[in-house]
């Protein structure tokens, strides 16, 4: 299943569904189930200034989110009326930065992590280490 490693504590407000929008420089042209990895950096830890999830597990596969578009908002973040009305999250711009959003649903946390190295970019996350239930 396809993977994308994602800083926290972006991860894990993802699989929270308070993040429902992720930030790329390049378009993602991937639609489908996507496996959620926590990447072991606790760079950006310093510089948050939001709301942090309870427990944060770090280098780990932790839940799958739909990928459901990619939403081009150019440097200025401008997100179009109809984007707007077709996907509300981008009504109150939090979370938007572009240049990039891909659109994100549905997201469902795994019961426990699964430590895994991640990669940069979409890359493949081993269909066996996934709980029964999420596997093809």
């Amino acid at each position: 299943m396809k993977a994308l490693t994602i800083c926290q504590p972006f991860a894990s407000l993802i699989l929270t569904g308070e993040k429902r929008v992720e930030n790329r420089p390049k378009n993602c042209r991937y639609r489908g189930t996507l496996v959620v990895h926590a990447g072991k950096s606790k760079d950006w830890l310093a510089r948050w200034r939001g709301a942090m999830p309870d427990h944060m597990p770090f280098g780990a596969a932790i839940g799958t989110v739909e990928v459901v578009d990619c939403i081009d908002v150019g440097q200025h973040c401008f997100v179009s009326k109809a984007d707007i009305a077709k996907y509300p999250q981008f009504e109150n711009g939090i979370h938007v930065s572009g240049p990039f959003c891909i659109v994100l649903a549905n997201p469902r946390p795994f019961a426990t992590p699964i430590p895994y190295s991640g990669m940069l970019g979409l890359w493949d996350f081993p269909d066996e280490l996934l709980p029964d239930e999420r596997r093809r």
